[in-house]
């Protein structure tokens, strides 16, 4: 029959448990943060990973499940250590970043990170993502307007009455569909490739928040098709020039992400 106990910290909140050694291998709540771990066998690495100290077994004095202190045993003062929750390697317990993994040990700072996403991602240059978006306005209307000044120059030359109104709505039928085509591929190279013409030609790229690519979802349909809805119905209330004045100057926050940035958790990188 088992005898001792077993001593282990929870990698969750690092409070360290003293059970029984009958309950080696099985899984329980943490009395202190409620989560679910694996106590270990007699001997073996407590959790936390590789490096950690190996679980002590002494004498089943304490209640079962009752905590022991929030530190492994070690001398007393600066030197104390613990196991790092996240990594199990052997930190200093006054510590409040791993040196090892380099997670913080403190929730509040872990949450601070996590907010601030893409903080380390190579953000655009506000005159770059500018620039791109000219360069796609440009590349979008340009085609239409020479179609319909060739329209106009047609009906002018050639066109009587009702033939000219033709050859100009003609014309601009034209051009619609030109642009419609050339919007497709654009919303095409934003889900393949998280770049529109303009960004490509500039070296930018769109991404998620954590770096990842985006797809149709985050980089069309929520970036694209979202804000351009808005401020299609923002015209009939006379505020689609605001929306689209709001989106434009967000790119002065220090993040440099615009309101359809905020839609769709995405940026704009250089690469």
């Amino acid at each position: 029959m088992t005898t001792g106990a077993i001593e282990f910290a929870c990698p969750y909140c690092d409070r360290v448990t003293r059970v029984p050694a009958t309950f080696g291998g099985k899984q329980g709540k943490c009395p202190g943060c409620q989560q679910v771990v694996e106590v270990p066998l007699p001997g073996e690495v407590a959790p936390g990973g590789p490096g950690a100290a190996p679980v002590a077994a002494p004498p089943p004095s304490n209640a079962i499940g009752g905590p022991v202190g929030g530190e492994e045993p070690g001398p007393a003062g600066a030197g104390a250590s613990k196991p790092c929750p996240f990594c199990g390697e052997r930190i200093l317990a006054a510590a409040k970043k791993c040196k090892y993994c380099g997670e913080f040990l403190d929730e509040a700072a872990r949450r601070q990170r996590r907010s601030a996403g893409a903080v380390n991602l190579p953000y655009a240059s506000r005159g770059k993502r500018f620039v791109a978006r000219l360069l796609d306005d440009l590349v979008l209307r340009l085609p239409f307007i020479a179609i319909m000044i060739g329209a106009v120059v047609m009906a002018e030359a050639g066109g009587r009455g009702q033939n000219k109104d033709l050859i100009v709505i003609g014309g601009m039928l034209a051009g619609m569909l030109l642009m419609l085509l050339f919007l497709c591929f654009q919303w095409y190279l934003i889900a393949t490739t998280g770049a529109s013409l303009g960004k490509r030609w500039l070296g930018l790229k769109i991404v998620r928040l954590d770096g990842g690519p985006v797809g149709f979802v985050d980089g069309v349909l929520l970036r694209e098709w979202v804000i351009g809805g808005m401020v299609f119905v923002g015209n009939f209330m006379y505020l689609g020039c605001c929306v689209a004045l709001v989106d434009g100057l967000m790119i002065f926050a220090e993040d440099r992400r615009t309101l359809h940035d905020h839609i769709a958790s995405t940026t704009v990188i250089e690469v």
